[in-house]
């Protein structure tokens, strides 16, 4: 029991002592830290989902949408060059911060917006109602409160508690009431004892008692206010958010990459377009010469992108000899890669069925980008791999699994060319390829 107190009140004095980011308390036991990174999980999620709503949105958008298109050529690119794959997702921290905060934001809009159709009910069955102007009042009243709880939410650091934090305050002031109750000589040697088998820092992180202001939102509002901080925090996240996202970068990598896969797939496109306008045997022969330059096109065009996004140079699209040699040194790496892009691709031409209102095409345009976004990461750590490779390898086993990608394509096209009849553009369809081109359904 001395040492178990002894090991604690060290524990306790060196945490004490650690410097901590917005004065928050450093927590090192299992239990903590398995909280800790869940909740790291969930906001890397929410990032994930905020920057890939952030590109669909974009990617609807005349000429925007090529930043769209450059961002998950960087992805791949950034991939290749580093041979990480959380690089592929850099960026999803920062966003974070905005997704928390409007989720947060969307939530807190909930009872203005149910009690604003209350009103509205009442006021197509009787305008001069007393229960007509009482609900008026209340939806005038709710509304002024969410917009200052909103705004003080977000310059208060934009934290996803802040914005809920009536519904938390219960149980995080009871919490904070039991912390302080726990804080006598009495209950402090009993929960050294119970905690010390499961961690040594456990009862000393049990028995921290956080400080107002870094949880509760009046008592970070009043301290803000009296340390003249009041608009930092969420605003510089945002900023920061905004800041790290290179447009005009993005915006000529996407263009640069349009125009170089453009190149590649206009010929075949076209002959396969020829194919189908007239049922004789002249159009099923330019069908079938364009679809097999689709195969061959489709089977290195993606690793072209891949090796255009890593060095930046557009006359790596005309590098065959490159593209190949990459293939031959981690083929078993680009097979998979190029297989996970052509079947997760399959799915996205059913949303091309029927076209939709331009405000609705975001969420069409989300699923391309999720689809998308693994696809490239997959393509750059196949062409990473490449690179690290020590040679080629050798033709027996590098040619044959390398020449796995031409079936592969070979049946791609297929589905492609019969996708013109359940596509609302039909024929011109083929045109919008959203695995080489712009990963929206309908851009034309």
């Amino acid at each position: 029991m001395a040492i178990a107190n002894v090991e604690i009140e060290h524990l306790e004095t060196q945490m004490a002592t650690d410097s901590v980011i917005d004065a928050e308390f450093v927590y090192r036991s299992w239990p903590f830290q398995l909280a800790a990174r869940l909740r790291a999980g969930i906001d890397n999620l929410v990032g994930y989902g905020t920057l890939a709503l952030a590109i669909a949105v974009v990617s609807n958008i005349p000429l925007l949408q090529l930043a769209s298109f450059g961002f998950l050529l960087d992805v791949s690119g950034r991939v290749a060059r580093s041979g990480r794959l959380r690089d592929g997702f850099a960026g999803i921290k920062a966003a974070a911060v905005a997704g928390r905060g409007l989720l947060g934001t969307a939530i807190c809009l909930v009872p203005s917006l149910l009690i604003g159709q209350y009103w509205y009910a009442a006021y197509l069955i009787d305008p001069t109602s007393p229960q007509t102007k009482a609900l008026r009042i209340v939806q005038l009243s709710v509304a002024l409160f969410t917009f200052l709880h909103i705004v003080t939410a977000w310059f208060c650091g934009g934290r996803f508690r802040y914005f809920v934090w009536p519904l938390l305050a219960p149980v995080t002031l009871s919490i904070w009431v039991m912390h302080n109750a726990t804080a006598s000589r009495w209950v402090h040697p009993l929960i050294r004892v119970l905690s010390y088998p499961f961690s040594k820092s456990l009862a000393a992180e049990l028995l921290h008692v956080p400080d107002l202001k870094n949880w509760f939102l009046p008592a970070i509002v009043w301290d803000r206010l009296r340390t003249r901080r009041f608009w930092s925090g969420a605003a510089d996240g945002l900023w920061n958010f905004f800041a790290q996202i290179p447009m005009l970068r993005l915006f000529g990598l996407g263009l640069i990459g349009f125009l170089g896969s453009f190149v590649w797939l206009l010929l075949p496109t076209v002959l396969m377009i020829a194919g189908t306008s007239r049922a004789t045997g002249g159009a099923a022969l330019l069908s079938i010469v364009g679809a097999l330059l689709s195969t061959i096109v489709f089977s290195f065009l993606l690793l072209m992108q891949t090796e255009f996004a890593a060095s930046g140079d557009w006359r790596d699209f005309f590098r065959f000899h490159l593209v190949w040699r990459r293939l031959r040194s981690a083929p078993i790496w680009h097979v998979i890669a190029v297989l996970l892009t052509l079947v997760l691709a399959l799915p996205l031409f059913l949303l091309k069925i029927e076209e939709i209102p331009n405000e609705l095409k975001w969420s069409l345009s989300l699923v391309f980008v999720l689809t998308g976004w693994l696809s490239r990461v997959m393509l750059g750590w196949a062409n990473a791999r490449a690179r690290k490779a020590p040679s080629v390898r050798r033709w027996w086993w590098g040619v044959p699994v390398s020449s796995l990608i031409l079936p592969l394509s070979f049946a791609f096209v297929i589905i492609l060319f019969f996708t013109r009849y359940i596509s609302w553009h039909g024929v011109w369809s083929l045109l919008e390829n959203p695995v080489f081109l712009l990963p929206a359904p309908f851009w034309l």
